[in-house]
């Protein structure tokens, strides 16, 4: 399984959230090499990037539930902000959770790792294995977020041509967002478009990494709608 060349380290780090914790994700596409990615999660923010602190970033402000992203090239921010989802479904979507014991996994941290399937309208949107009942704060924040991305996302339903709409997006991106993180923390995900997430560690930085959570001065701010 291609996680277990991932377990030593993430073996290696404390459970226990504090101020701030940084997980790092590998991605893995077909057709594209191998990449990674980070988010790091305190109190009030939420911020995903490549690695690089002078990169681009997307920063969730998550008492005022705004999602910014920051593009140093053209000085711009986009931001988005909550939305409830009002737009009816375009498709019935029935959803079915599938169970499994993690018998090829270890415990990490006193957990038991779970399998976990999504399935809509009969067909696999995501296979997951799960840490259940940790990470609370972490998982909140990303319900969050994908959340806020959910709003946004469902305005376009309107305009999107029936041939273009799958089930799988529609449940896990827009109507249902918060769905896989019910069961725990996700550390492997495989999507039904054959991409997978995997966990690669847990970091409790103990610098002061609060400067990550700014967003740039003077930088032209726009949204979904708004004139650049």
């Amino acid at each position: 399984m291609r996680y277990l060349l991932f377990l030593t380290s993430l073996l290696a780090v404390s459970f226990v959230i504090n101020a701030q914790t940084l997980f790092i994700e590998k991605h893995l596409e077909d057709q594209l090499p191998p990449y990674s990615s980070r988010t790091l999660i305190s109190d009030d923010y939420l911020r995903m990037d490549d690695g690089d602190n002078a990169g681009d970033f997307v920063l969730l402000n998550i008492p005022k539930k705004i999602i910014s992203s920051v593009t140093h090239s053209d000085g711009s921010v986009f931001e988005v902000t909550y939305k409830k989802v009002t737009h009816p479904q375009p498709v019935k979507l029935k959803r079915e959770v599938v169970k499994q014991p993690a018998d090829d996994y270890p415990m990490l941290f006193g957990v038991k790792p779970q399998r976990v399937s999504l399935n809509v309208n009969g067909r696999e949107c995501l296979q997951m294995t799960v840490l259940p009942d940790t990470q609370a704060k972490a998982i909140a924040a990303l319900k969050l977020y994908y959340g806020i991305l959910a709003g946004e996302q469902s305005q376009i339903l309107a305009v999107t041509p029936a041939d273009q709409i799958d089930e799988c997006d529609l449940a896990l991106n827009i109507y249902y967002p918060h769905w896989r993180f019910e069961y725990g923390l996700p550390i492997e995900q495989t999507f039904w478009t054959r991409k997978t997430q995997l966990l690669a560690d847990i970091i409790e930085p103990k610098m002061d990494l609060s400067k990550l959570f700014q967003l740039p001065e003077n930088y032209l701010r726009y949204s979904t709608g708004s004139q650049r």
